[in-house]
């Protein structure tokens, strides 16, 4: 029953249901549309007509308005859900990256070292640095909060600390940092920014 209340052409069967009502209610009160030239144009029927509509739009514009927003709204939130769904299943196989590059790396140094017991010295090996790439992710902070605020379209210092994985007042420092850069502003105005509930959005 939800989804086709929710459907759109419901919606178009419920304009159109409106719209002949109106129709049938003009009908009733003796309105037909005619070609008669020869008749004079009687004004006050006109300006009765232009009442009508008039007090109509008045009473529609401000629920179009309405309707309007509150789609603008719901789409936002639901690209918003979205996008923090697809940075949730990168974070998860960059994870998932960096478990398989240590387990590789631990079996690299166990063969290595098991040559070495052999006696193999004349093996030539270099052992596997880390990952210079992971740890500069690992290390970027202020640029994964600066992301993860653009890609869920505004978020709380908690939702950050959560995301990030790391103390909310360590969070709380780079949130402000990069509030001081002008990167980031508050939701709100005057909103107090030591909060776990502060509200930020990208700075456009």
């Amino acid at each position: 029953m939800r989804r086709i209340l929710e459907h759109k052409w419901f919606k178009w069967i419920i304009i159109v249901i409106l719209l002949l009502i109106f129709i049938i209610f003009l009908y009733s009160l003796g309105f037909r549309i005619t070609y008669a030239p020869y008749l004079d144009n009687n004004w006050d029927a006109i300006s009765g007509v232009a009442s009508w509509v008039s007090a109509l739009a008045t009473i529609a514009i401000p629920i179009v308005a309405v309707f309007l927003q509150h789609k603008l709204d719901s789409n936002k939130r639901e690209i918003a859900i979205s996008n923090e769904s697809m940075l949730n299943e990168v974070t998860t196989s960059i994870e998932i990256m960096k478990e398989d590059i240590e387990e590789l790396r631990a079996l690299y140094d166990e063969i290595l070292d098991q040559l070495d017991e052999i006696g193999k010295s004349n093996i030539q090996y270099e052992r596997v640095q880390p990952n210079d790439r992971m740890s500069q992710y690992e290390i970027n902070y202020p640029k994964r909060a600066l992301n993860y605020i653009g890609i869920t379209m505004g978020t709380t210092t908690k939702q950050v600390a959560d995301y990030m994985q790391m103390p909310i007042d360590e969070v709380r420092e780079i949130l402000i940092n990069l509030y001081k850069q002008g990167l980031i502003k508050t939701k709100y105005i005057r909103e107090d920014i030591t909060r776990d509930d502060c509200h930020w959005q990208i700075r456009r």
